[in-house]
């Protein structure tokens, strides 16, 4: 490596830009001390690579740009540049400085890094630290030098040094890959511990979904079951409603008979009694009676716009309950964004959660149709409450009204006996002895005595008639109220019943919601069953062949016809294939299953298996042609999804008993 020229610009005192020729042959600088004949050897030093600011007689880098004199302002940058001969290359070197900025380094006029330039010197066997530059006190420096500097020394003057700088540089890669590694070992750990916490949430949140998802079903039956019982009774009362009104109808009708009849025997009593002061009697109660019943009048009335404030009252109770049905309405639309946004959260786990999914789906389905039965239903309830009180007022006012009505039929009763007494009764005799006496056997004395005679019984068939009416509004009475207490009764006792038979739906139809995801039969969603007993010995002669697809060619089962040469089963053994109902394309493949009560060694079926064919026990035990044993398999998954199967048929019949029962 050959310098040939260096040029310096606002480097320490060299304010202005200085070039300076490196000729072959000894160059050399003479000037008197200060001159600044040192700052060309730092300034080469610092051109290849000193990043030490002790090395330059600084405390800081920025401290090499010229810093300003008498008449001279400072500058704000310093440029190096080093003109070098290596093998035969032209390179230039150079190195700026930015005042508060750093330095940067330039080769052949593209930008580099500062360990390129010291590797280009290490490789040359020279450098900022070499020991071919002396500087001040660098002579007396290499007197006294350590062994270890010795060896740089050696190391420079043979050529391999740079090789030592790149040993350096790798060690210090080395051990930084090192430390990157632990670090990514160290993550590793921490990440398979988050992973391991996350699967547990996962499986927590599904666990949660699943149970939520019944709840909501649970919920959604019972709300109907609820709102169907309360339709009933809703019809119920209505109907004893019915009953009621037109009872109270039948004995308005009566009372208004007993009262016209009242009046006619009233009026019927005035005209034969004109002269008796017992007829002015009789008009002063019949009037007492008449104000008290238009009193009575006037109390119904009352009660009446009482029943008309309650009615409006009820309509704005049922406003409210419209208003709450619709904020009801408006929190279940935001249950229902919240479950679309944990639908969307869940859905980078859509493999995995594809069977929550659906149950999400069909829960957020069935949601709205059970909020609005349940909204039927309470509004059902209250009108049934509201029917139930009306009725119970029309009867207490029947009741009222047939007090009413006894106790004017006794007044009548009472009445009736006076006017018969003071008919009968003959008048005193000095009353007699004064009264003019009409001649004996005169025709007007039997035509008096015929009209109070007349009068007489026509009251006493009236008032007849109206206890006859009276006793039929009792026994209307009685019979309404015996028809209450009989319903009463009737609902009381079947009360249990009904809640066992709910109870028993509900039971049946969760575990056949729970069985649902695990009764999915094998052979690619085919009806695959199996008798009640040999689902492990089917699980363990199939296995995972359960599962294949059916039908599609290259990816399952496909229909293959009978060979006559595929053997016969060992005798003792029964075909499996008796035992399963299964797709044609399982045929083949069942032929050559038996079931064998016990557990045969395998040294004993060896001989008499021929190749493909298996045998199986109830309790899952497998020997294949090959001589590959299985204990059990009674408690594989595909086994479990059998007698799911299984169950769910089970199911479904008693499901539709209870059904029937409730």
């Amino acid at each position: 490596m050959e310098f040939q020229r260096l040029r310096l610009a606002g480097f320490k005192s060299f304010a202005e830009a200085v070039d300076i020729a490196l000729l072959p042959g000894l160059t050399g600088i003479v000037g008197p001390n200060g001159c600044g004949k040192s700052n060309l050897t730092e300034a080469m030093r610092w051109a290849m690579g000193e990043g030490r600011a002790g090395g330059m007689r600084a405390d800081s880098m920025d401290e090499v740009i010229f810093a300003g004199a008498r008449g001279r302002p400072g500058r704000n940058l310093a440029e190096v540049a080093i003109g070098l001969l290596n093998a035969g290359e032209q390179i230039e070197i150079v190195r700026r400085i930015a005042r508060g900025e750093g330095s940067t380094y330039l080769l052949n006029g593209r930008e580099a890094r500062q360990r390129d330039v010291q590797l280009l010197f290490a490789d040359a066997a020279t450098g900022a630290h070499a020991a071919a530059l002396v500087g001040q006190g660098r002579v007396a420096a290499v007197i006294a030098a350590k062994p270890t500097e010795r060896r740089a020394m050696l190391e420079e003057a043979a050529g391999i040094a740079g090789l030592a700088v790149r040993r350096k540089e790798a060690e210090s890669r080395l051990r930084a890959a090192s430390a990157n590694l632990a670090r990514v070992e160290d993550l590793g750990r921490e990440l398979e511990a988050q992973v391991a916490s996350l699967k547990r949430q996962a499986r927590a949140a599904e666990r949660y979904a699943d149970l939520s998802n019944r709840i909501r079903a649970a919920e959604a039956r019972l709300l109907f079951a609820g709102w169907r019982a309360a339709d009933a009774r809703a019809r119920t009362a209505t109907a004893r409603a019915s009953e009621a009104e037109a009872a109270v109808e039948t004995a308005r009708t009566i009372i208004a008979v007993a009262e016209a009849a009242r009046a006619e025997a009233a009026q019927t009593a005035f005209g034969a009694r004109d002269a008796e002061g017992a007829a002015r009697v009789a008009t002063d109660r019949a009037e007492r009676m008449l104000a008290g019943l238009a009193e009575e009048r006037a109390r119904a009335d009352r009660r009446r716009g009482e029943i008309d404030s309650q009615i409006e009252a009820l309509g704005r109770d049922e406003a409210r309950e419209t208003v709450l049905a619709t904020e009801g309405q408006s929190a279940l639309a935001h249950i229902a964004a919240a479950i679309r946004a944990l639908r969307d959260e869940e859905g980078a786990r859509a493999a995995e959660n594809a069977a929550a999914h659906a149950a999400a789906s069909e829960a957020e389905a069935q949601l709205p149709l059970a909020e609005t039965a349940l909204a039927e239903a309470l509004d059902s309830r209250a009108r049934a409450i509201a029917d139930r009180r009306v009725a119970e007022e029309a009867v207490r006012t029947t009741a009222a009204a047939l007090a009413r009505a006894e106790g004017e039929l006794a007044a009548l009763d009472r009445e009736r006996s006076a006017l018969a007494t003071s008919a009968l009764r003959s008048p005193p005799p000095e009353e007699e002895e004064k009264r003019p006496r009409p001649p004996p056997g005169t025709q007007g004395e039997r035509a008096a005595a015929e009209t109070a005679r007349a009068a007489l019984a026509a009251a006493a068939a009236e008032t007849d008639f109206a206890s006859a009416a009276l006793e039929a509004a009792r026994a209307g009475l009685d019979a309404a109220r015996a028809d209450l207490d009989a319903a009463q009764a009737r609902a009381g006792e079947h009360a249990a019943p009904l809640a066992a038979a709910r109870a028993q739906v509900a039971g049946l139809a969760a575990e056949a919601a729970a069985l649902a995801p695990r009764s999915a039969s094998g052979a690619g969603g085919s009806a695959l069953t199996v008798t009640p007993g040999w689902e492990a010995a089917l699980a363990a002669a199939l296995g995972d062949d359960l599962a294949a697809a059916v039908g599609r060619p290259g990816e399952g089962w496909a229909r293959l016809a009978p060979a006559d040469s595929d053997p016969p089963l060992p005798p003792g053994c029964t075909p499996i294939a008796a035992s399963v109902q299964a797709p044609p394309e399982l045929a083949r493949r069942l032929a050559q299953i038996g079931l064998v009560p016990d557990r045969p060694t395998g040294d004993a079926l060896a001989p008499v298996l021929a190749p493909g064919q298996r045998l199986v026990s109830g309790d899952g035990a497998l020997w294949r042609w090959d001589g590959f044993e299985q204990r059990s398999a009674s408690n594989t998954a595909a086994a479990q999804r059998l007698r799911a199967v299984n169950r769910s048929v089970d199911l479904a019949a008693l499901l539709a008993t209870a059904h029937a029962t409730l």
